[in-house]
């Protein structure tokens, strides 16, 4: 039962960890356009918005049962290898999230505002490119 709950645990990390990875690769657009940083959620998908919090608490739930199962100590020992491992070790590749993000804003069909503001949809469309265009050059992606 323990190696479950480790498996779901793992998943749930990477699943996290790529979730960081886009909303931070959407933060340095937001930072390199001098856009507001509420701005790097119409970057990401919604279904992230959404579920950024389910995973944070399913996370602590796998943290608890793995306590259950085993030692006291090994959630301590995972949550600290987990959180050093995102914040120091792995590399963000922002040209990934980049072209994610370019063909998002490139997409006619994608809708930043709600639809009485399509000019001003149009607007922060540019502005967003312009800015994921800096971070291009500012990472020579």
């Amino acid at each position: 039962m323990l190696k479950v709950f480790l498996a779901a645990y793992v998943f749930l990390a990477l699943l996290k960890l790529w979730l960081f990875m886009w909303q931070r690769t959407a933060l340095n657009v937001c930072r390199a356009g001098d856009l507001p940083v509420n701005m790097k959620g119409v970057l990401v998908p919604y279904w992230q918005i959404i579920a950024f919090w389910p995973i944070w608490i399913l996370k602590g739930l796998m943290l608890i049962l793995i306590g259950v199962f085993s030692k006291w100590y090994w959630p301590i020992i995972i949550f600290l290898s987990d959180f050093i491992f995102i914040s120091a070790l792995i590399p963000i590749p922002h040209s990934f999230f980049l072209n994610k993000i370019e063909k998002r804003l490139e997409n006619p069909r994608v809708r930043l505002t709600k639809k009485d503001f399509i000019k001003q949809n149009e607007e922060i469309k540019i502005q967003l490119l312009d800015a994921v265009k800096l971070v291009h050059n500012k990472y020579n992606i």
